[in-house]
């Protein structure tokens, strides 16, 4: 049964992927030079765009906010700087949709920080010479490098992080193996960390179980090459369309998002989706599908001799999780509170009727997710106000 099932996805596939290039030309073509553009709000600063180059030649954009200047007649306060990084296949750009003056970085420029968001390797915010990588070199090169320039072009001696999905696992793999890069953590953040994972849309069950992914590879996802086909594939069927059920199975393959911000800047799923997959590699896409079949990027991990060692992280944590997110239950996440040192974990926020991408984007996140963290913030990293 398995054997035949497994002959009809393959089929499947081959259909999927002789359809992209038949009916191409009947969608409107993703100008992804539109996601370079910043987002702006009115009495906000202009976001500054830096660029940084890894050691192993990867460009990365870095978006920055300047802090608030300090105010005539009191002394020159050191500069407090915050960097955001998004997870799997997304972008600087997504923290700022839908939300308009709520958005995190927004927020945090608010209440005084310095505040930077970052981008991967892989993303149209990004130049590489090569696709031979996964999250590991993330965790290794991208990771460091964006720490390393935000100390050194703000002058502080550290940060505070927030991550989302796969840029809280990269933070999380770096730091509990790397004291020269921890010592300049002051508190962490990690939203939606897929640690441990109960992922549960069918269709991803059935393609990591019979090894889809291994079919896909052969035919346009080979190793070393980007994941653009299938990434183009997934935002002409989301963007360009106003069937709300399509829209929605859009944000439920990126692990939900059932009360998204409206607001602003890309307030529509359309908007959102422009771009989305903001892309990775073939081999960061096989590593998730191998994570899924183990159900445990600490178990994957284990098995190559690089497990997360929690108790090595020594800063100050707060976690969160959406109560609905399709990838996790907030009981995944709790597993890391338990194996961090004790007392360190400060925070466990759920955000009610939430999926993995309200984290980033959803309306009830400002006042339930984004004030207590600044709030919290303030406690343990503050700023000048």
């Amino acid at each position: 049964m398995f054997r035949l099932l497994g002959r009809c996805l393959s089929v499947i596939a081959f259909i999927l992927f002789i359809n992209y290039y038949v009916r191409k030309a009947e969608y409107r073509p993703t100008d992804l030079t539109e996601c370079l553009k910043p987002p702006s709000v009115q009495g906000y600063p202009s976001i500054e765009i830096n660029k940084v180059m890894t050691s192993d030649g990867v460009t990365l954009e870095l978006w920055h906010i300047p802090s608030k200047p300090t105010k005539p007649g009191l002394p020159q306060i050191p500069i407090q700087p915050v960097l955001i990084l998004s997870g799997l296949q997304c972008s600087s750009r997504d923290w700022f949709a839908g939300l308009d003056k709520d958005a995190l970085p927004w927020l945090l420029w608010d209440a005084g920080y310095d505040v930077w968001v970052g981008n991967n390797r892989g993303t149209v915010f990004s130049r590489t010479n090569g696709w031979n990588w996964n999250v590991l070199d993330m965790a290794d090169y991208d990771f460091p490098t964006m720490v390393s320039a935000v100390i050194e072009r703000s002058s502080a001696t550290s940060l505070a992080f927030v991550g989302h999905s796969q840029g809280a696992l990269q933070a999380f793999i770096h730091l509990s193996a790397n004291v020269t890069t921890s010592k300049h953590i002051s508190y962490l953040v990690g939203l939606a960390p897929p640690v441990y994972l109960s992922q549960q849309r069918l269709i991803w069950s059935i393609l990591s179980k019979l090894h889809v992914d291994a079919i896909v590879r052969k035919v346009t996802a080979r190793p070393g090459t980007p994941f653009s086909v299938y990434e183009e594939m997934s935002r002409t069927r989301c963007i360009g369309t106003s069937i709300k059920w399509l829209c929605k199975s859009c944000m439920d393959d990126m692990g939900g998002s059932f009360v998204p911000g409206t607001a602003g800047f890309a307030p529509t799923c359309e908007d959102k989706f422009n771009c989305i997959p903001a892309g990775t590699s073939s081999d960061n896409i096989q590593t998730f599908a191998e994570v899924m079949r183990l159900g445990s990027f600490q178990e994957y991990l284990t098995r190559i001799g690089r497990p997360i060692n929690f108790t090595a992280l020594t800063m100050n944590i707060s976690l969160g999780a959406g109560q609905r997110d399709l990838l996790m239950y907030p009981a995944d996440v709790a597993r890391i509170r338990a194996q961090c040192r004790p007392a360190s974990v400060l925070d466990f926020w759920v955000l009610p009727g939430s999926g993995h991408l309200d984290l980033v984007w959803g309306k009830e996140a400002p006042n339930k997710l984004y004030r207590p963290l600044v709030q919290r913030l303030q406690q343990h990293f503050r700023p000048w106000t």
